[in-house]
């Protein structure tokens, strides 16, 4: 997903400069930027929550091992 964001915007970019010499509604590449950067900021936080999920499992699962069953 990041790198589909970092292409859209590119893409959105390149066409809010043409956009912009041309003299054409700048709405399009505004859109294609602002969709390519929710798919960065959205890539970036699983990755963070993905991290913060395995933390969490490594903590349970020392603390499950250090248990000592009686018999």
């Amino acid at each position: 997903m990041k790198i589909a964001g970092i292409v859209l915007v590119t893409l959105g970019a390149l066409a809010l400069m043409g956009a912009i010499s041309a003299g054409d509604n700048i709405l399009g590449p505004l859109v294609w930027i602002i969709v390519g950067v929710f798919l960065i900021v959205r890539a970036n936080h699983k990755i963070k929550y993905n991290e913060k999920q395995e933390e969490t499992n490594d903590w349970t699962s020392t603390k499950n091992e250090n248990k000592s069953t009686p018999m």
